[in-house]
């Protein structure tokens, strides 16, 4: 097996864009879905879910954001599209398209303080791993669940 060169450390792995640095969603993927209309059905609707939960590692409170359309999916609710869930449509499409950048965890490095945020209701629960260096006193996002 070959070691990988640097030319080879900025390469698309499964839609993300991976440099030594960073990581962030290829934005040709992504143009697309500023495009979609409204899901006019369950399947539409759950199909549109997987695919932003495919990107939801750059999305902070990903559950609490989506957690109106999700509920249209309970086979106990009516699918009414309310006007919140247009708004919460057209939020998940901009964000997509304007993610953060994720770091790379950084774990062998004295000057990197490492965090983990976590707030959870009734109804979600979403989690945030930051790592700030401690010269620069800035945080910065390493992945949301």
């Amino acid at each position: 097996m070959q070691p990988i060169s640097d030319s080879h450390a900025r390469k698309a792995i499964e839609g993300y864009k991976v440099s030594e640095e960073e990581v962030k969603p290829f934005r040709n993927k992504l143009d697309a879905v500023l495009e979609l209309e409204r899901p006019t059905t369950a399947k539409n609707l759950k199909s549109f879910l997987v695919f932003i939960s495919y990107y939801r590692k750059f999305m902070e409170n990903y559950t609490q954001i989506t957690l109106p359309l999700t509920k249209l999916l309970k086979k106990s609710n009516k699918c009414y599209w309310a006007e919140e869930c247009q708004t919460v449509f057209e939020i998940l499409k901009k964000f997509l398209c304007n993610s953060p950048i994720l770091k790379h965890f950084e774990n062998n490095d004295d000057r990197v303080v490492t965090r983990l945020f976590v707030d959870a209701s009734g109804e979600a629960l979403d989690a945030s791993l930051m790592q700030e260096e401690k010269e620069l006193r800035e945080m910065h996002p390493v992945a949301y669940a």
